[in-house]
């Protein structure tokens, strides 16, 4: 895509945000420029186009992120919501300072794009909404997680939730021919998916059931082999010898969460999870037990209980930095 092209589109993008703005606040003194550069980052980095939130990063030094994300609710009076959203990764350089996402021959070596949506419906009626907080729960006291961008917002207290994602991977593989030594690739693509839907009855439990699917292929490891009629002098070469292995997972799981299943007294927040890896046949039961609050009170580590059927032994440690969040899928 041109220069001219790329400033096209963003003059139009431009004038549908500017007449979207006039028609909101009603205001015709308002000119297209004013109205096009006056952006809402209330929501976070990055900028609102029409209905679409942004946002740019580089993860780790090591990968570049663009993420557009669109929430709107289902019904007119915000029982219900749907998220959609759509993150594309690359690989970083740090001799350009860049990464590209698209280039003009084909996708770079380790591109990723992932869509999802997230559906939640809540479920209280109509005597629930008439009742005040009566029958509701602040999503973000107690370290409960939250799903809306508005602190302290009262939600039903029964929620069914819905949650799916797909993806691809796309990734050049080299290496050389075991005989030759003669270089050469393989492109490949990964695809994943997964699909969820949880309930939570009361402002402190929640249940789900999920599964998950991905295929993906990994380079084998590198040796070191020599030329049997090499001239002299005698070399020799360390590099990857063989294409790209594929495998497949599968999984499913159920989980339950609860926020201070001892009692008001005892402010932690606890998770069962327990996984069945379908393609090994292995069954793993995860019990992270958070009790570490930060400065906003929010649950933010704890222990971690965990055992699976291939070792047959239970494991305890302790984490820090991995936010609790009811019902999050």
């Amino acid at each position: 895509m041109t220069q001219t092209h790329l400033r096209c589109a963003a003059a139009a993008g431009a004038l549908i945000f500017a007449s979207q703005a006039n028609a909101q606040t009603g205001n015709s003194n308002s000119s297209p420029t004013e109205a096009a550069t006056a952006f809402d980052t209330s929501a976070g980095p990055g900028f609102l186009l029409p209905g679409i939130q942004l946002n740019a990063d580089v993860q780790g030094g090591k990968t570049v992120q663009l993420t557009l994300d669109h929430r709107s609710d289902l019904t007119s009076d915000n029982r219900g919501e749907i998220q959609l959203g759509a993150t594309f990764t690359a690989p970083f350089d740090k001799d350009e300072n860049r990464g590209d996402l698209f280039t003009r021959g084909r996708v770079p070596s380790g591109f990723a794009a992932e869509g999802s949506f997230t559906v939640s419906l809540g479920l209280g009626s109509s005597d629930e909404r008439q009742s005040g907080n009566e029958g509701r729960h602040d999503v973000n006291s107690g370290g409960s997680g939250s799903t809306t961008d508005q602190p302290g917002q009262w939600l039903p207290t029964r929620y069914l939730i819905l949650h799916g994602t797909v993806g691809i991977n796309v990734d050049n593989f080299k290496f050389r021919d075991a005989t030759t030594f003669d270089p050469d690739h393989r492109w490949r693509t990964g695809v994943s998916g997964s699909a969820a839907i949880g309930y939570m009855p009361n402002g402190r439990t929640f249940f789900a059931i999920g599964a998950s699917y991905g295929r993906t292929y990994e380079a084998p490891a590198k040796r070191i082999l020599c030329q049997a009629a090499a001239p002299t002098p005698f070399e020799c070469v360390q590099d990857v010898f063989a294409p790209p292995t594929r495998s497949n997972a599968a999984s499913i799981y159920g989980l339950v969460r609860h926020v201070r299943p001892f009692g008001p007294r005892v402010p932690i927040a606890a998770e069962l999870r327990v996984t069945y890896d379908i393609s090994n046949r292995l069954v793993t039961v995860e019990t992270p037990l958070y009790v570490f609050l930060d400065s906003d009170h929010h649950y933010r580590g704890g222990v971690r209980v965990a055992w699976d059927s291939d070792h047959r032994g239970v494991g305890v440690g302790v984490f820090i930095g991995v936010p609790f969040n009811l019902f999050g899928l």
